[in-house]
């Protein structure tokens, strides 16, 4: 009778078996068992790819850039590979070479949410224009189909039309010119179907005037009428965010109650505004410990959607400089 030798698994087998083992603590234990020279193609850039992540999950940046590093060496031609060594860059404090190695990454080789992480991390690092750049792959997808329903691109991968949109806002916002968002938001109300386009017009409004009581209306009356067996902490936030732009009143924060269904990060929103309403009455103590404890739960910042929906652009701007600080040069 021959004799057969077990077959040895692919690194994409052992990869797939840890996770369904649920054992990713062993990723490098598993990876070191090979002899990355040996191997060809897509094997070799997957071994290279897991063994930066590897790295970076443990929380070992300095030898997740080493490794990522030789992996692009190694695999030049990999998205993946380039994105993940372009996000090094950035945490390195190096946005240059960040920038030049994000864009080097084609869409759909890359998802849509690494081009939303990509446009992130050009905004820490105040290049916004390339941060726009990046949502056009994104906003192209959206008309490709023809449609903005939640659940139709969210079934084929894209982030929801609104997420997207806010980020435009924000950057929209801070290059001081909403004329191009707001072309762009009437085009996409006449091309694209099954989307509330009206709501965003209506608070992109807001913003070109200042005035924010239209949405807060539209928020109370939503919450008049909301089903209560739903967590509403989200527009509970934003209303009384929108409310203390106008009003600097902590109380109006301290009044809303989040609920164990709620987004926890919702209460860092109220920190934030917290801290925000300390600079307005000149409290400094009190905004350097709410900062503190802001940096603390949220290191890289609020995405930009979340600034633009609960009304912290300007705030968030007087924070970067110490994000930027705290990375490596």
């Amino acid at each position: 009778m021959a004799l057969f030798s077990k077959r040895r698994e692919t690194v994409d087998q052992v990869i797939d078996r840890l996770v369904t083992q649920h054992r990713t603590d062993m990723l490098e234990q598993e990876l070191r068992k090979f002899d990355p020279s040996s191997l060809q193609d897509k094997e070799k850039q997957t071994w290279h790819f897991y063994w930066g992540v590897a790295a970076f999950r443990r929380g070992d940046r300095p030898e997740a850039f080493r490794r990522f590093t030789e992996a692009y060496s190694a695999c030049p031609a990999s998205d993946e590979i380039r994105f993940s060594l372009a996000q090094e860059y950035g945490v390195r404090g190096n946005p240059d070479k960040m920038i030049d190695l994000f864009r080097g990454c084609q869409f759909p080789k890359i998802s849509s949410r690494h081009l939303l992480t990509a446009s992130r991390y050009c905004y820490l690092w105040q290049r916004i224009d390339d941060a726009v750049h990046f949502l056009s792959s994104i906003f192209d997808a959206y008309f490709t189909l023809g449609t903005a329903d939640d659940h139709f691109v969210y079934i084929r991968g894209l982030p929801f039309f609104g997420e997207t949109w806010s980020y435009y806002l924000c950057y929209s916002i801070l290059s001081g010119d909403l004329h191009e968002i707001e072309d762009f938001t009437r085009r996409a109300k006449a091309k694209l179907s099954d989307y509330d386009f009206d709501r965003l017009l209506l608070y992109l409004d807001c913003w070109k005037t200042q005035d924010f009581s239209p949405k807060i209306r539209e928020l109370q009356t939503s919450l008049t009428t909301a089903d209560p067996r739903f967590p509403h902490g989200y527009q509970q936030v934003q209303l009384a965010s929108l409310k203390s732009l106008a009003e600097p009143d902590r109380s109006l924060l301290a009044g809303v109650s989040l609920g164990p269904k709620d987004f926890p990060w919702l209460a860092d929103v109220l920190l934030v505004h917290h801290a925000r309403i300390a600079n307005i009455v000149r409290d400094d103590s009190e905004e350097r410990r709410l900062i503190n404890s802001f940096f603390q739960k949220q290191p890289m910042l609020f995405e930009p959607d979340h600034a633009a929906n609960f009304g912290f652009v300007a705030y968030q701007e007087t924070l970067k400089p110490r994000y930027q600080q705290t990375k490596e040069t």
